[in-house]
């Protein structure tokens, strides 16, 4: 699973097609993150504690889906509750087409 993105400029490069995909899989840490609690007008409020998720993944740049590697990135991002683990294959896809055109001025090809 990949898709192609349309005449882009990677590492200083002529603008080309480029074919990127995930190697393999993604990696899922949970974090707990607490607030400090709330002692204002002495009510003592104990702190929230809210959770998250951190996915971890390499992204794989190539000239086309069958041929070498030309370079890997490791990117990640935090989301607060898990998907479906297919689901999130497409959020972390969507998430590095967000990364390679925040203007939103390329072309993808999924595929």
């Amino acid at each position: 699973m990949g898709f192609t993105v349309s005449n882009y400029s990677f590492l200083g490069l002529q603008k080309q097609n480029w074919y990127v995909t995930i190697k393999g899989s993604y990696q899922v840490k949970k974090i707990e993150s607490s607030m400090p609690g709330d002692n204002s007008a002495g009510l003592n409020l104990p702190g929230l504690v809210t959770p998250y998720y951190t996915i971890t993944f390499s992204v794989y740049f190539k000239a086309s889906p069958n041929s070498q590697v030309i370079n890997d990135q490791y990117m990640s991002f935090n989301i607060q509750a898990l998907p479906n683990p297919a689901v999130l294959y497409l959020i972390i896809y969507d998430y590095v087409k967000g990364q390679l055109d925040p203007n939103h001025t390329l072309t993808f090809t999924d595929g």
